[in-house]
């Protein structure tokens, strides 16, 4: 969320709310890289535990994983294809 979005006391200090995913659990494929790794990242941000899949880039999955790890947010990543069906069963 942007710095200019969030709620801020009188002297101007930014607080921080329960997220609006606090309790969640969500799943994201392709989490790994571009639009799926922001919804990775800003759903870990705002409270939920996140698990993504990825195909074939398991450094930037990790690294993904280790971010968020280090700042306190559960998260999981699994390498699997979702794009075959029969292989995604």
């Amino acid at each position: 969320m942007p710095e200019t979005m969030l709620p801020t006391t009188v002297s101007g200090a930014v607080t921080r709310t329960a997220g609006l995913l606090e309790g969640q659990v969500i799943l994201v494929t392709g989490g790994s890289r571009g639009i799926g790794r922001a919804i990775v990242e800003e759903a870990g941000q705002e409270g939920a535990a996140v698990c993504f899949t990825y195909a074939r880039h398991q450094e930037l999955a990790k690294e993904v994983e280790d971010h968020l790890r280090a700042q306190g947010h559960r998260v999981l990543a699994l390498q699997a294809d979702v794009r075959d069906f029969k292989r995604a069963q």
